[in-house]
């Protein structure tokens, strides 16, 4: 019960740190700063696990988004702004909601440790996602490229998930439902694995569909100098 509470109060804490940021006049400044030290902090973590002979490749969408978001908003690649506020909105409240919700059904070999890393990283991804949506309109043809990043992901995972070794995690079940495979029938089998990946689809495109509505409507009431928006993120 206490991680679901620890989760619920730093879900939280994300909110209003991601408000502080909006309205900071150096909040840009603050979480390209926060982009930096997760991007170093990462690759030095990789980098350092490989070079001693553990095989550490990043396949999860938190872990790839991890780079994603810090690198896309380190090098203010504009262009992928939508790309960054997605995958950190999407891997940031994905991980505080599980905890808040199923927390209690973690094992007891279950380290405090990593769970309170993994907070402050996911925590990062939630406000970055967040402050991006608020100081950014996007246009609805950028919805391509959230699909295409969704599918290398996937791609990535094909090619990756089995060369370190590693637990059940969420992408697994995308790449390797054979938790579906209950029938003797193989066309059966088959047939439930194509409706799961509609179904999949269908929960992707309402993702990506709500994502930019809500984007639509707390840009509403967007700030413009001149005829041009003045937040510099």
């Amino acid at each position: 019960m206490i991680l679901n509470i620890i989760s619920l109060i730093f879900f939280v804490l994300c909110f209003l740190f991601s408000r502080f940021l909006i309205k900071f006049k150096y909040g840009d400044i603050v979480l390209r700063i926060l982009s930096i030290v997760m991007l170093l902090y990462k690759s030095c973590w990789y980098i350092f696990n490989n070079l001693h002979g553990k095989v550490s490749v990043p396949v999860e969408i938190s872990s790839l988004s991890y780079f994603l978001v810090s690198a896309i908003l380190t090098f203010k690649i504009v262009r992928f702004y939508n790309i960054a506020s997605f995958f950190g909105l999407a891997a940031g409240s994905g991980f505080f909601l599980f905890y808040i919700i199923a927390g209690f059904t973690l094992k007891d070999n279950f380290l405090i440790m990593d769970f309170v890393s993994s907070t402050i990283f996911h925590g990062f991804l939630l406000i970055a996602g967040l402050v991006v949506l608020k100081k950014r309109d996007f246009q609805k043809t950028s919805k391509l490229s959230i699909w295409i990043v969704i599918l290398g992901m996937i791609v990535w995972a094909l090619l990756f998930y089995d060369i370190q070794g590693r637990g059940i995690t969420f992408i697994y079940y995308i790449i390797k439902p054979t938790f579906l495979l209950v029938f003797n029938s193989v066309a059966l089998n088959n047939l439930v694995l194509v409706l799961f990946y509609i179904i999949l689809i269908i929960l992707f495109y309402g993702c990506i569909t709500l994502f930019y509505k809500i984007n639509g409507k707390v840009n509403k009431s967007t700030c413009y100098l001149n005829g041009k928006r003045f937040w510099k993120i």
